[in-house]
């Protein structure tokens, strides 16, 4: 495993908290994991090494869908209906934890940390996870608010070219279903989110639930939805 070190080496989970000056981080995040689901999904790669459908099933469809949907019961047909594609899907190589905390970035690119959650799976978990992280900072962080939820249609406009596997519509719109299952179970689920204070965690709460019950099919309207709710959060 190689080392990693020196002045331009820097954790994105950091530099998004300490609301550095943008990067394109998303950008190519979003090009990276395009670029493995598509190699994963090419005929002919040898998927044995990543049938890990149950260890995925218990450190993320367990305790991020379906407890949620126990907290949740009027929800659970929807967040149900997610869990068992997740688990059933083998489109593609999915890492599972594509979060900033596990991406260091170097003058190169960046590099994706941290693989035990890896699968055979759905296309639409590692953006949505990642998008995840983007909308929770946005509701944390209003002066990056702007730049933050632009970086929703900035990464699926890095990701979609790579999408060859499917109708990248069809992948579109499962990540704006999956998307706010993700952003409630880090407020009910088991393993919330520890940056956001009572009355955020709140209004996060109410968007994820609204965008479950009634999702939206294209992500850029999913982002303007966000910026209005969010910005009448702190009115």
């Amino acid at each position: 495993m190689e080392f990693l070190d020196g002045a331009d080496v820097y954790l994105w989970k950091a530099a998004l908290l300490n609301e550095a000056l943008d990067q394109r981080e998303a950008v190519r995040v979003a090009n990276m994991i395009g670029r493995i689901h598509a190699a994963s999904a090419q005929s002919g790669f040898d998927t044995a090494p990543f049938q890990n459908r149950d260890d995925f099933h218990a450190l993320r469809i367990e305790p991020y869908l379906i407890y949620t949907a126990g907290i949740h019961p009027d929800l659970e047909p929807q967040i149900s209906t997610l869990a068992s594609l997740l688990y059933r899907s083998q489109q593609v190589l999915v890492h599972g934890d594509v979060s900033p905390k596990n991406i260091l970035f170097r003058s190169e690119g960046p590099v994706l940390l941290d693989a035990e959650c890896a699968t055979m799976g759905d296309a639409s978990f590692d953006p949505s996870f990642c998008l995840n992280h983007l909308v929770l900072k946005a509701a944390h962080l209003p002066r990056s608010r702007d730049r933050l939820l632009a970086d929703i249609g900035r990464f699926w406009e890095s990701f979609a070219p790579h999408v060859h596997w499917e109708d990248a519509l069809a992948l579109e719109a499962r990540i704006c279903r999956l998307l706010p299952v993700l952003m409630l179970a880090r407020i009910d689920g088991k393993s919330p989110v520890e940056y956001l204070d009572k009355p955020t965690r709140e209004k996060v709460r109410r968007i994820a639930i609204s965008l479950i019950r009634d999702p939206s099919s294209r992500l850029a309207d999913v982002a303007t939805g966000l910026a209005k709710d969010l910005k009448d959060h702190n009115a």
